[in-house]
């Protein structure tokens, strides 16, 4: 069994680099590149330029992250530094997505401008919102308000409600269907 189990590496680097220890930086970035380097991969279909990029923007937020004390579980840097690749990824393939989105829309007549539609689409988005507001449980009403109006990263929000992959999405599928529930209940004319 080795003297220096992972738990306390990750901090000791943690630490260091908070005291502005720059080759403290370095072995971090030795010790958990390859690892990194191998998820951004496989996200990525193989595609190595992506993978290269999303992983230099990895580091420059991770190392900012650390110097600032945001890591509030030192002790699991390997784990904050795999959520921070895979968030820049889903970003990088969001972007990509809208822009491909935009433009196809830019190349259709689009009917859904006219003044009495933009009102309708507020209209809904208010009496979305109002409801929300009135569900019975805080948990339901933040996750369905990050991920589906505020449109937050599914890796964020479990990083900040301390949620794994697979807890995020049995949280999200029961506050979903007590919204439902809710809505059928309390709104017989909701759109």
């Amino acid at each position: 069994m080795s003297s220096n189990p992972e738990p306390a590496v990750a901090s000791d680097l943690v630490s260091r680099i908070q005291q502005g220890d720059m080759l403290a930086e370095k072995h971090m970035i030795q010790r958990y590149q390859r690892g990194l380097m191998y998820a951004l991969r496989r996200k990525a279909n193989g595609d190595t330029a992506i993978a290269d990029d999303i992983c230099q923007e990895t580091w420059r937020i991770v190392i900012e992250k650390v110097r600032d004390g945001s890591v509030r579980q030192p002790d699991k840097l390997a784990a904050f530094i795999l959520q921070t690749g895979n968030n820049q990824m889903i970003m990088h393939f969001r972007r990509n997505e809208s822009s491909k989105n935009n433009n196809e829309i830019e190349q259709t007549d689009d009917e859904d401008t006219g003044p009495s539609n933009n009102y309708e689409r507020e209209r809904k988005g208010k009496l979305v919102r109002r409801v929300l507001q009135e569900l019975a449980t805080d948990r339901d009403r933040e996750i369905l308000t990050r991920y589906y109006l505020q449109e937050q990263d599914k890796g964020e929000i479990c990083l900040a409600l301390e949620l794994s992959d697979l807890h995020f999405n049995r949280v999200l599928f029961r506050a979903k269907q007590r919204l439902k529930k809710f809505i059928e209940e309390q709104y017989e004319d909701f759109p």
